[in-house]
């Protein structure tokens, strides 16, 4: 599934190139070693997260990686471009921490989720978050030096060419075959990363006016929508205390906006 997607995401975000030059998509063979480790991260990211997903309800699992990824990149931001907070941002900062945990240490339990592997999960939720901040960051380094719109759409094709890499590997290693979808159902996958270029604009264009780490941060609204779907789509009703929860994560980081 990371695969398909990835590489419905090469497709898909083709557009963004009609926004640069020749010039700069050949400069991108300059840039090689970020957007390759951006790459690699971006594979870890995604297959982790959709391990998550098989145990944790979609709104719990994409807070937990959001929330991870913010603080990751808060701290990563620090070291790339020596973007430092202020006391009271720390203190937003700790509010969605604090929080973030409350949300994760309560277990609930829907028929459609692997709920033995809860607190599993939530391990592969925070990893898949830090691995999310650090592809961002190196691809923000990247656009902020080259081209957004190159820099977003390379690090997604050299992501796909990793995960077809990392199929390969296990199928020499396990002999488990790639399962094979229907064109259909490739159409599907297509049609759902879809927006992604809208996103991918968006934050593309958001390094290049202010801190990266406060682009990911406000990027927070897709906690929202999320949860929404998960409730509407997957009836994953949480319960009263989590949603409160996920709302002070969203408060605390539109703290830090407000903070700077």
């Amino acid at each position: 599934m990371s695969a398909y997607r990835s590489l419905s995401l090469w497709l898909s975000l083709l557009p963004l190139l009609l926004f640069t030059t020749q010039a700069n998509i050949l400069a991108v063979l300059d840039y090689q070693v970020e957007l390759i480790s951006a790459a690699i991260a971006a594979w870890f990211s995604v297959w982790l997260y959709f391990y998550s997903m098989k145990s944790l309800p979609l709104g719990v699992s994409y807070s937990i990686r959001y929330l991870t990824s913010v603080l990751a990149s808060l701290v990563i931001s620090w070291f790339l471009f020596y973007e430092s907070i202020s006391l009271t941002t720390f203190g937003f900062i700790s509010l969605g921490l604090a929080w973030g945990i409350y949300l994760s240490i309560f277990k609930v339990n829907f028929t459609h989720l692997e709920s033995k592997w809860f607190y599993t999960a939530i391990c592969w939720a925070i990893i898949s978050g830090f691995m999310l901040s650090l592809g961002l960051m190196l691809m923000s380094k990247v656009a902020r030096e080259l081209d957004p719109f190159v820099a977003w759409y390379f690090w997604e094709l050299e992501a796909a060419i990793v995960f077809v890499i990392m199929l390969l590997l296990r199928w020499i290693f396990t002999w488990q075959k790639v399962e094979k979808i229907s064109g259909k159902d490739f159409g599907k996958i297509l049609l759902a990363c879809s927006p992604t270029i809208v996103g991918t604009w968006g934050f593309a264009l958001a390094v290049l006016y202010g801190p990266a780490w406060v682009a990911s941060a406000l990027s927070v609204v897709g906690v929202i929508f999320t949860t929404i779907i998960a409730t509407l789509f997957f009836k994953e009703h949480l319960k009263l205390y989590q949603y409160i929860a996920i709302l002070v994560i969203i408060i605390g980081i539109f703290g830090i906006k407000i903070s700077l």
